[in-house]
């Protein structure tokens, strides 16, 4: 868990769109084990849908599921979606 912010905002550093969905299906492989995220955690990972409008993450897609499990999730989907709505936050 030490990393978790730290690869959070890799994931938005990809090169190209192949690279961030790698990433993601990395990601969620790697924290898939842990039951609670913070909040600051979870505002994380949908800066990484904000900031990377452009891509089809996949309705279902390896980090929408991972971020679906956690119960706190739809309070910062809401704040996502007043910041910067984006294809992926407003399917989710």
């Amino acid at each position: 868990m030490d990393n978790f912010l730290e690869d959070i905002q890799l994931l938005s550093k990809s090169a190209d769109d192949q690279t961030i969905i790698s990433s993601c299906y990395d990601f969620v492989n790697k924290y898939d084990q842990i039951k609670k995220i913070t909040p600051i955690q979870m505002e994380a990972l949908f800066h990484v849908f904000e900031d990377n409008f452009e891509i089809d993450f996949g309705i279902g897609g390896p980090l929408i599921n991972f971020i679906e499990k956690f119960p706190n999730y739809e309070t910062e989907l809401v704040n996502s979606l007043y910041r910067k709505p984006t294809d992926s936050t407003f399917l989710c």
